[in-house]
């Protein structure tokens, strides 16, 4: 049975200035309001369907070894960046519906305003929630050098494993800017999975330096997530239609201009929707 990963970012408050959270241009067509983002995990229990972190992919769910085919399905539900909001907002409610979920955090932002800190994420890894590396500085790793990917799998790594005391297995791209040779070289940093951010379910048996994820927008209607969620073909095929027309306007109009007018136009939109950017 297809296994789809979401991806989510950011979460609103209610109460929007009430947790600190800085609003960039190219994080807010991620940023779910709270109701919003519960709805969706409410609809999840309701369909029985049940939540998994990502290494369980390898080390199956009571680490005994790689999960199997089941008849039931099944959702990984993963949160990059490590907002303040996975804490405060995200981490509760996963516990009340009991859910898990895999975080990529990123190591140098860890403690900062707008960011989980250390202590809250010792927390989280103790309630059975998966802490793992987005890197050290969040670049975009597919316009690097190897020797900066290296350094950024490795020290992210390295930091978490000694701070949280365990393993960390997972890495989840940037930016979602990845290349195929970079998969190798986070095998041989020590990781056994990576997440890029390719639109699209995963099949039996999983690619599992180069797994798909769906990106969970705040302009999507419930049918829209509902039916990611169920794999039905043509929503997934518009997802992928959709971020290959993302894709080939960074191709045609270069990544360092299309990267600007993108910032441009969002923050126009962000100034429409919910006043000046904080």
């Amino acid at each position: 049975m297809p296994l789809p990963i979401l991806i989510y970012h950011q979460i609103a408050d209610r109460d929007r200035h009430k947790n600190g959270s800085t609003i960039v241009p190219e994080d807010w067509p991620y940023r779910l309001d709270q109701d919003v983002f519960e709805a969706q995990m409410q609809w999840i229990v309701e369909q029985q369907m049940r939540t998994m972190v990502i290494e369980e992919l390898t080390l199956g769910p009571s680490g005994d070894g790689p999960i199997t085919a089941r008849p039931s399905r099944r959702v990984c539900l993963t949160f990059d960046d490590g907002s303040v909001s996975h804490y405060t907002i995200v981490y509760p409610m996963l516990l009340s519906y009991g859910h898990r979920a895999t975080f990529f955090v990123i190591t140098d932002r860890i403690g900062q305003r707008g960011y989980v800190s250390w202590e809250q994420l010792h927390e989280m890894a103790a309630n059975r929630m998966s802490i793992q590396s987005h890197s050290c500085s969040h670049p975009h790793l597919a316009h690097g050098s190897l020797r900066q990917a290296r350094d950024e799998l490795r020290r992210s790594k390295e930091r978490l494993e000694q701070t949280l005391g365990s393993r960390v297995t997972a890495f989840a791209a940037p930016g979602g800017s990845w290349r195929p040779d970079l998969s190798a070289l986070a095998e041989d940093c020590g990781y056994q999975i990576v997440c890029t951010s390719e639109q699209g379910l995963n099949e039996d048996p999983f690619d599992r330096l180069a797994l798909k994820r769906l990106s969970i927008r705040r302009t999507y209607s419930p049918s829209r997530v509902h039916s990611l969620l169920m794999g039905r073909p043509s929503v997934v095929l518009r997802q992928q239609l959709e971020a290959f027309c993302f894709e080939s306007a960074k191709i045609v109009l270069g990544w360092d201009r299309y990267k600007r007018i993108r910032q441009q136009l969002l923050a126009r939109a962000i100034s429409r929707a919910d006043g000046p950017l904080r």
